[in-house]
């Protein structure tokens, strides 16, 4: 029904064309437009096939540099085309390939059923595999690669285009990570053990669960050095039915060649690789194919003991992880050392606690036995008393047991007393009034004591002095103060300060001391002594003030 144009003829003047002619010019045209049509068909062709060569170069080029391994499979599992990334991936060439080589050839088995199943739900109606997803790759020397896989179906078509992405590198990096970070989690489970755990076997057993914990460790042990080479004791994890064998051979002597090379090296940690140091070692089948990290537990030049790793048969230890384990290692030494120096430090505590517990005893006694010696002393000078006939004798005997009796109450506080070095003033005061009323318990004259004492703990060095200085001054007051009267009243007061000031008063409503009393030029002894005792046993100052009665008022400092 196409037109391509006119066959014109010219007939000469007069000649009419007849049927037959007209039926050939007819002829003629349809001729000349059938070679037309198959001349325009062929353009067609050629021009199509042209546009074709065109369109699959420019496809081609894109599929060779997408800058990822691709390929294109068929809906029977052939490779139909690669590009060169896919080659360099799997090590063939693309001749070896194309056409070749089905997809199934290049994975490993474990993951080849999941990968059919998702190739034939690929090409289902409303079937939903994944897009993305990572499998294991088999090169043509029969490395296995990690693969991210992106495949889709060519539109209109049962053929799929699939990138493929080597993440080996990848996925080893992640692994390392994951691995690193295990030994980081097992570092600060270490450490918060450290800070909680005081039993020394405690310590070493958890330590070495928790490293167990960390994933690429097959087995862990430590073992503490009694010296510098036998072993105190040795927990493990991990070592299942070798453990107990383990453990019992190296205490008892019988030391593996790790061990060895470890206890006599420099080196603060041994590697044992993979190619086999194990020598006669009864334990090498256990350790074969597998790295083993023995580390000095050590500080400050000492050495507690050794910890031994061993890694699983496909880790290896590197740089980083080494200088995790040689933390460990330190931290755990750091424990050691602390429990030495608190152990050392207990025992250095028990053993003075013992020695003050036995000074503390001794002195007791020799308390006691001085207080029983000043009785005896007492009794003889009572004795004599009794048998002497003269008054200033009787008196002078008295008064000389008197203050050995006063001396002897000090001694009596002293080893009844919580503290050895020290009397408490008040409770002294009271049992001196009571023991110096009783010697003077004779006499018709009803005495009011009135204290008022700090209660003050008074130093060894000054009870004795103030001790005796009291006793004087408490006697000489009922001796000579309420000579003629029925009643009297006498009174004691101290006080203390915070920095240890002392003001000790001892006063009598009695008769007074005589006229012009200078107790620097008096003649009677126990008022001598109470200046003597004030003045140079005390270092303090005395005030006697004779106004209704008589007051000596003493000051001094008990820290002087």
């Amino acid at each position: 029904g196409r037109v391509y144009g006119i066959l014109s003829v010219s007939i000469p003047a007069g000649v009419a064309p007849d049927v037959d002619e007209q039926s050939l010019l007819s002829e003629v045209a349809d001729d000349i437009a059938f070679g037309l049509q198959r001349i325009e068909l062929e353009e067609g062709r050629r021009q199509a096939e042209e546009a074709l060569v065109e369109s699959e170069g420019r496809y081609r080029s894109v599929f060779e540099n997408t800058g990822a391994a691709t390929v294109i499979i068929e809906e029977d599992a052939t490779i139909s085309m690669t590009n060169t990334e896919f080659d360099k991936l799997c090590g063939y060439s693309k001749e070896d390939v194309e056409g070749m080589k089905s997809w199934t050839e290049f994975v490993v088995e474990e993951d080849l059923e999941r990968m059919k199943k998702y190739h034939a739900n690929r090409r289902i109606k409303g079937g939903k595999p994944p897009t993305e997803y990572e499998f294991r790759f088999v090169d043509k020397e029969g490395n296995i690669k990690n693969i991210l896989l992106k495949i889709g179906m060519l539109p209109g078509a049962k053929r799929s285009v699939a990138s493929l992405m080597d993440i080996t590198t990848h996925k080893r990096a992640e692994g390392c990570i994951e691995h690193l970070n295990s030994v980081l989690k097992a570092i600060r489970n270490v450490n918060q053990l450290i800070v909680t755990e005081k039993d020394r076997d405690s310590l070493l057993k958890n330590a070495c669960d928790i490293l167990i914990e960390a994933r690429g460790y097959e087995a862990a042990w430590l073992g503490y050095l009694s010296d510098d080479e036998t072993f105190d004791r040795v927990v493990g994890s991990g070592f299942r039915e070798d453990v107990d064998r383990f453990c019992e051979s190296v205490m008892s002597g019988n030391h593996p060649p790790c061990i060895k090379k470890a206890l006599a090296g420099k080196e603060i940690i041994a590697i044992m690789d993979k190619s086999g140091e194990c020598g006669d070692c009864p334990f090498k089948d256990a350790g074969a194919g597998k790295e083993t990290a023995v580390i000095r537990i050590e500080r400050e030049g000492k050495i507690f003991g050794l910890l031994v790793i061993s890694l699983a048969s496909d880790v290896t230890l590197d740089d980083e992880e080494e200088g995790l384990l040689l933390e460990v290692a330190s931290d755990i030494a750091l424990a050691l050392h602390n429990m030495d120096v608190e152990e050392a430090h207990k025992k250095a505590e028990d053993q003075i606690k013992a020695s003050l517990k036995e000074k503390e005893v001794l002195l007791r006694e020799i308390h006691h036995r001085v207080k029983n010696n000043l009785q005896v002393v007492s009794s003889l000078l009572d004795m004599q008393a009794r048998d002497a006939s003269n008054k200033d004798t009787i008196d002078a005997l008295t008064e000389s047991k008197d203050r050995i009796n006063a001396m002897a109450l000090i001694h009596t506080q002293l080893y009844e007393g919580s503290d050895l070095s020290e009397i408490n003033m008040n409770r002294f005061v009271n049992s001196l009034l009571v023991q110096v009323f009783q010697s003077y318990s004779a006499r018709d004259v009803e005495i009011t004591p009135i204290v008022s004492v700090a209660d003050y703990p008074f130093p060894i060095s000054m009870a004795v002095p103030g001790g005796l200085l009291l006793n004087e001054l408490l006697s000489n007051a009922l001796k000579h103060a309420f000579v003629g009267r029925k009643e009297g009243t006498i009174e004691v007061s101290m006080t203390a300060s915070e920095e240890g000031k002392i003001n000790l008063t001892v006063s009598d409503d009695g008769a007074g001391l005589p006229p012009g009393f200078d107790i620097n030029t008096t003649g009677t002894l126990g008022l001598r002594m109470v200046k003597i005792l004030i003045e140079d046993q005390l270092r303090g100052s005395l005030e006697v003030i004779s106004k209704e009665g008589a007051t000596f008022n003493i000051e001094f400092d008990t820290k002087y």
